[in-house]
């Protein structure tokens, strides 16, 4: 063998370009997404110095006044967040994200039927949301109609755990007998849902149904997705998502010997 020698080279010396901020075209895009990931991640504190400061750019972007908005929302300060998603609806009269924000405080201050009527709309722009839907169903119980609102349930969380969120909605509201014939509607639907079968059994053996209604209220069954507002996930691939339920703040009297006819009228 020769006598081969090994040669050692000094790697080339990789100088990194210095960032030169004129380079940065988009600045308000840039720091419309830092403020989005920082509200996803849930540094609000964060997100909103971000939000605020696309917002002195440029007074009218949607986006920013959206997330400032939920921002608020995520904060209890309900009275500011929907100022906020009322000014998103003044620049953009068909945002389902600004209807969603919007019902979401109108239910914090239980104003169900504004509420039921907004999230409706949201709906129907975000067909697939299934956490509008739940919050869409909630609304739609308190307002009486509980037809609609096991609709909007069956479409987020399925048949059987939408009449057990109904029942724990009726027990709240005092309802017991109501909510112990919602949670048999639940069993028969799911023998196997354990938290509707517990609940049916307190209900039946607390003696009065003043007592029924102090009951510590057990959990609802939420949506298993959850979808960020701002983030686009595409169509889900049903065709068996059903339209959203408009609800009438107000019911026409029911003809004599008649029943009331159901308040809704589905969006196409």
């Amino acid at each position: 063998m020769g006598n081969a020698k090994a040669v050692y080279e000094e790697p080339e010396e990789v100088v990194e370009e210095e960032f030169n901020a004129k380079k940065v075209t988009d600045t308000v895009t840039l720091k419309l997404k830092y403020a989005q990931w920082m509200e996803e991640t849930g540094n609000l504190a964060e997100a909103k110095i971000n939000y605020t400061q696309v917002l002195k750019e440029n007074s009218k972007n949607v986006d920013a006044i959206l997330g400032n908005a939920r921002v608020e929302l995520a904060s209890k300060d309900v009275s500011a967040a929907e100022k906020g998603f009322r000014r998103a609806l003044k620049i953009d009269s068909s945002s389902a994200q600004a209807y969603s924000g919007l019902g979401q405080c109108q239910s914090e201050k239980k104003e169900w039927a504004a509420a039921a009527e907004s999230l409706a709309k949201a709906s129907t722009g975000l067909p697939e949301d299934k956490s509008i839907r739940h919050q869409l169903g909630i609304a739609l119980v308190h307002t009486g109609n509980l037809q609609a609102a096991q609709l909007q349930f069956t479409q987020s969380v399925g048949a059987a755990a939408g009449h057990y969120n109904i029942a724990l909605i009726l027990k709240d509201e005092g309802r017991v007998r109501e909510a112990e014939e919602q949670l048999v509607m639940a069993l028969r639907k799911d023998p196997s849902l354990k938290e509707a079968a517990h609940w049916l059994s307190e209900l039946r053996n607390t003696p009065a149904p003043e007592a029924s209604a102090r009951l510590a209220a057990p959990a609802p069954i939420q949506p298993q997705i959850v979808q960020t507002a701002y983030h686009n996930y595409g169509a889900i691939g049903t065709t068996t998502i059903e339209p959203a339920v408009y609800v009438a703040e107000s019911a026409p009297a029911a003809p004599a010997g008649g029943h009331s006819a159901v308040q809704g009228v589905a969006q196409k």
